[in-house]
């Protein structure tokens, strides 16, 4: 059996990166041979593009452009790290830079799959359907494993049609309870529920990945005592927690964010860190605080103490995940403001071993019963 999976997987984000590695790596694991499953190398150039510094009329968005173009080196250095990193560890096809190479590439799989992250959402991939696997006459089996839509929602002028391509899907699965029942209703077939592909690998495969691929000035940070935040984007509400729970613990502040703007809280800033890097803080820090999904997953992979506030926009996949896992409390208030600044509290993470077991196993046993179907 021939596997080939579609995602958005060769972009400058640690989450996307690590999720697609993550799908593949464990299909590897229950298929049992190295060469069965690829991941398919679709680059169209509207991906490309967001790695470029481009100016525009647009006085904000320059700003950050001028800052990129200030940083270069460092960005350069991230970006080459994110190309090795992939081309080592994801099994790429032929490049393929449209939906039409896409369709001919796919021709070799028995079985192929619409990955993980916002693939389904249109506002993110401008309405691109090679990620709904809209290849018709296709041979073997479709399937998704956790494509999401966020808030998403496709216009009712093309639900129908959207609807008949995910119809030739034998087994649909997404990251978000809501979503799920959305595909359900419009397909008419069940939706399952499932976990991020970066938890179904246990905390020591990703410490393999760093192994010697960590540089000196980066393991000297870690043998401080230190709360790390990783943001998309900044927030009050960040800083706030991070200070707090700082304080209270008595820990630096390290912050892995892009930019030469470091806020008065924080201690040192990291702004060209390697996916491994990424992999090897997540390990040492004491407390986690982040506003992204993965940056989540990856404090509970690690078994982190962590909170994770609410970015602006769609929680649903957040909370979808943390309320399966027993884990809500640990997302706190939107950009809205927090109402008081929490506590350095400890997760309880023996007593929610149950939880977290049983929405893995769920999730693994979905991709064992349709691979063999």
């Amino acid at each position: 059996m021939k596997v080939g999976i579609i995602t958005v997987h060769n972009v400058i984000n640690y989450g996307a990166v690590f999720q697609a590695f993550a799908l593949k790596a464990y299909l590897k694991q229950i298929l049992g041979h190295d060469d069965t499953v690829h991941v398919i190398n679709y680059t169209p150039d509207s991906l490309e593009s967001q790695k470029k510094i481009t100016f525009s009329k647009n006085i904000k968005a320059d700003l950050i452009e001028a800052e990129r173009l200030l940083m270069w080196e460092k960005l350069k250095r991230r970006s080459e790290a994110f190309d090795s990193f992939i081309g080592r560890n994801d099994s790429l096809t032929a490049v393929c830079k449209t939906k039409g190479e896409a369709a001919e590439a796919v021709q070799d799989f028995d079985v192929l799959i619409s990955g993980s992250d916002q693939i389904w959402n249109f506002d993110i991939t401008g309405g691109d359907r090679t990620y709904l696997l809209d290849f018709p006459g296709f041979p073997g089996i479709k399937m998704s494993y956790a494509s999401s839509l966020g808030s998403y929602r496709f216009h009712e002028n093309a639900e129908q049609e959207i609807a008949s391509v995910l119809k030739t899907f034998s087994f649909l699965s997404c990251r978000e309870t809501d979503g799920c029942a959305y595909i359900g209703n419009l397909t008419g077939k069940p939706c399952c529920h499932v976990c991020d592909p970066t938890l179904l690998l246990d905390a020591d495969v990703y410490a393999g990945l760093f192994e010697n691929r960590v540089r000196d000035k980066i393991k000297q940070l870690a043998k401080k005592d230190f709360l790390l935040i990783y943001n998309l984007n900044n927030s009050d509400e960040i800083y706030q927690t991070a200070k707090s729970v700082a304080d209270k613990m008595q820990l630096k502040i390290y912050q892995i964010f892009p930019s030469l703007r470091k806020n008065r809280v924080v201690d040192r800033i990291l702004n060209d860190i390697s996916p491994e890097e990424f992999l090897f803080l997540y390990t040492k820090a004491k407390f986690i605080v982040t506003n992204s999904f993965h940056g989540t997953c990856f404090s509970i992979i690690n078994r982190k103490d962590f909170y994770t506030v609410k970015p602006t926009g769609s929680n649903n996949r957040l909370s979808s995940m943390l309320d399966e896992m027993g884990l809500s409390d640990r997302l706190l208030a939107a950009a809205s403001g927090l109402s008081e600044s929490p506590d350095a509290v400890p997760i309880d993470y023996p007593e929610k071993a149950s939880a977290i077991d049983r929405f893995t196993a769920a999730s693994k046993e979905y991709l064992k019963t349709a691979l063999n179907s």
